[in-house]
């Protein structure tokens, strides 16, 4: 029996949740049409992909929101979500 749209969806995103060295994540989302203009023109102004900018951008934003912490909120920060 032939499989409908959703399953072979869901077997394509499964085959490719992870690149070929394992190191990403799936992320899958909608965002507002103006925050994803902006992605494209910036990931265009830089010579990137939106991938890095994105990358770029969220860790950038977690370096600084580290930098004022304390050693003990660091640690509940990185505790508080493992996977």
């Amino acid at each position: 029996m032939p499989k409908s749209p959703a399953e072979r969806q869901a077997a394509y995103r499964q085959k490719h949740l992870h690149d070929l060295d394992g190191t990403k994540a799936r992320l899958n989302l909608l965002i507002e049409h103006r925050a994803k203009l902006a992605l494209v023109r910036l990931a265009n102004r830089y010579g990137v992909t939106q991938t890095e900018l994105l990358e770029r951008l969220i860790l950038e934003a977690q370096t600084r929101e580290l930098d004022g912490m304390s050693a003990e909120d660091a640690a509940a920060y990185y505790d508080s979500v493992t996977a």
